[in-house]
């Protein structure tokens, strides 16, 4: 049990003595009305008492992030924060946006049983953002970037569980990332415009890093995060994807990750996508020819067929093209 719970769990017992004592004074003392009912609401303040203990004890055992996340929002650094977002209009205390972080994670379980992981986890995943990357969002200017991401999340159930999967993924970077890109991750962005280019449209990447290459050069790399309950509904617009597109060099940059436990697999995500881009080669192709290029594609027609005959899906020759897509461990 941390310090300061363990201070309110002590704080709490010697109230329960004391409300004990006045209690057995008053018991002895008469049996007038104005004692009786002093009695009565004594008894109700202990029993309070009682179970604020039992709640602080319950939850330090059982959900240890969760209390974590709690006392983090109760810090003299963080509280500030927790006044910059509103939610649902409102600014929250402390109490409203744990009942409320609470509460949407029940909803999307009661919705879809195993769609999100345990509260305890989606509660360590938001401390480690607030603890690691609050302090550098702030000295950049950017803290309401990250206030308008919580923000976003805490609005509903659907929202929450993209929220989650962006958390996992700020979280747990080395597991969905390429390897040679993932230990060098800096300068974190939480939904931000994929490019600021006149006529590129509102398109919007859920998070993105920058490292530097070889030469010292800033590079980014961005993912999407996907929460959808079958793949034939992805990709009906392929405005985002081009985007993207746009703004990459090669396909190693750019992750697009479902939320696992949707009862939708890679393979279905992948042929989807590859239906898609057949229906819009001409497009796709003219948006990005060298990352085409360097795959082996030289043409709009050669782009189709290969679509079309499913070997962008399934050849090993574009399995770079396929390590785009990842379902969420």
């Amino acid at each position: 049990m941390s310090r300061t719970y363990r201070s309110r769990v002590v704080a709490c017992y010697k109230r329960i003595q004391l409300l004990k004592a006045s209690l057995s004074q008053n018991i002895k003392n008469g049996s007038n009305s104005l004692e009786q009912a002093t009695c009565r609401h004594q008894k109700k303040q202990l029993l309070r008492q009682q179970e604020e203990v039992w709640s602080f004890l319950r939850i330090t055992e059982e959900l240890p992030s969760l209390s974590k996340l709690q006392l983090l929002f109760e810090s003299q650094d963080i509280k500030p924060f927790l006044q910059t977002l509103k939610i649902k209009k409102q600014t929250p205390d402390v109490k409203s946006f744990m009942s409320t972080f609470k509460s949407l994670h029940r909803e999307v379980e009661k919705a879809a049983a195993g769609s999100i992981k345990s509260l305890d986890e989606v509660a360590e995943d938001l401390e480690y953002l607030l603890t690691h990357h609050l302090a550098t969002f702030r000295n950049q200017g950017r803290e309401e970037q990250m206030s308008a991401f919580i923000n976003e999340m805490m609005q509903t159930k659907d929202k929450f569980k993209a929220g989650a999967t962006t958390l996992e993924v700020v979280r747990h970077p080395e597991k969905y990332i390429s390897a040679k890109y993932s230990s060098n991750l800096s300068n974190l962005e939480l939904e931000g415009l994929i490019s600021h280019a006149a006529g590129s449209g509102n398109f919007r990447f859920d998070a993105k890093w920058k490292i530097k290459n070889q030469d010292g050069e800033g590079i980014y790399i961005f993912v999407d995060t996907k929460n959808y309950s079958r793949a034939s509904n992805m990709f009906g617009d392929l405005g985002q994807f081009k985007a993207y597109l746009e703004n990459i060099d090669s396909f190693d940059k750019l992750y697009i990750i479902q939320q696992g436990g949707r009862g939708v697999t890679r393979e279905q995500i992948i042929a989807q996508l590859e239906q898609a881009i057949a229906k819009d080669a001409k497009s796709v192709y003219t948006t990005n020819r060298k990352i085409w290029n360097e795959l082996g594609i030289k043409s709009v027609d050669e782009l189709y067929k290969k679509c079309s005959t499913k070997k962008l899906s399934k050849s090993e020759q574009f399995q770079e093209f396929r390590n785009i897509v990842v379902i969420t461990k």
